[in-house]
């Protein structure tokens, strides 16, 4: 039997837009902040992690907070639903994997730098864990992407009336 197969509760519509709209708003969240602040300082951050070549910090720098920002918009609006899923269940899973590369190296993070420079600061062991506890709560989105109350089955329904 699958694993999904007995925890059919977690094909609940309103549990799933729920999630959806949850993390759209966790990910405009977090690409504001990270845009509010001096890139120099985010780069910072980006190096405190010691996995990245100097080079490309500037450009992590600068795409990052814009990817945080859109994918939260479309799972927001559900729009592009499935792909913004994706999207952002991979910046979870990087961030989680970048996280817990400190975490085995024993690189002793002040600060994720998750949420910018607003004072609540994580280290990098207490970010790892809430990043798996996130990414436990994203999954069921991965599972059944909520198309429900979205601009996909808005623009769907659109679609069809065009059609017909």
């Amino acid at each position: 039997m699958a694993l999904w197969g007995n925890w059919r509760w977690l094909r609940n519509p309103v549990l799933l837009v729920t999630i959806r709209l949850l993390f759209g708003a966790f990910f405009i969240f977090t690409g504001v902040l990270k845009l509010m602040e001096p890139r120099e300082e985010f780069e910072a951050v980006i190096r405190a992690y010691q996995i990245f070549p100097a080079a490309v910090i500037p450009w992590i720098s600068l795409i990052l907070p814009w990817f945080e920002l859109t994918v939260g918009t479309c799972l927001a609006l559900g729009f592009l639903t499935t792909a913004a899923t994706w999207m952002g269940g991979t910046i979870l899973l990087g961030f989680t994997l970048a996280l817990g590369y400190t975490v085995v190296m024993g690189i002793n993070l002040e600060d994720c730098g998750c949420f910018g420079s607003i004072g609540f600061q994580q280290s990098g062991s207490t970010a790892f864990i809430r990043n798996l506890f996130l990414l436990a709560l994203f999954a069921p989105i991965l599972r059944y992407p909520a198309h429900v109350w979205s601009l996909d089955a808005f623009l769907e329904k659109e679609h069809v009336k065009i059609d017909s």
